[in-house]
């Protein structure tokens, strides 16, 4: 990356628009040294993408690399958290990178900041649309036990 360029996100007129150009935005913003993007959106962003549960974020959600740096602070409107993604995690949409319904649960539950009602709405939907298996809700009791207990009790 050349340190004298001048940083902007351009949008060429002949290729297709994405329905939500700000995630494409915000992710190309989380480019390393090389210019490769690192940012994946995830828990209450990523809730919105699926279209799963009536949450409505504040802030727009993204897990970066524990080694990510910026030379400015990230702007308001983005909460970061810092943690490592498995690729299984990861889904790739036009422009931009999301992690997968189960592991967007999954954060949404271990960080706490989502109502348990949301929390239910979003495992019924993704259910409902086959976006979650129920086996794979039940590996969590070998994974991640305590993920998997507050599942089951907020579906209950």
């Amino acid at each position: 990356m050349d340190p004298g360029r001048k940083g902007g996100v351009y949008r060429l007129a002949r290729y297709p628009v994405t329905d939500r150009p700000e995630l494409v935005l915000w992710f190309l913003w989380s480019r390393n040294i090389e210019d490769i993007p690192e940012g994946v959106w995830s828990h209450e962003t990523a809730l919105d993408i699926h279209e799963l549960s009536d949450v409505m974020p504040s802030k727009m959600h993204m897990t970066v690399p524990l080694d990510f740096r910026r030379r400015k602070e990230p702007p308001k409107l983005l909460h970061l958290y810092r943690g490592a993604l498995e690729n299984s995690d990861i889904e790739e949409r036009q422009g931009y990178k999301v992690t997968t319904p189960l592991r967007t649960i999954i954060d949404c539950v271990a960080e706490g900041t989502v109502a348990d009602t949301f929390i239910a709405q979003a495992v019924q939907q993704a259910l409902g649309r086959v976006l979650l298996l129920e086996r794979e809700l039940e590996s969590l009791k070998q994974t991640r036990s305590e993920i998997y207990q507050k599942i089951k009790r907020v579906l209950k």
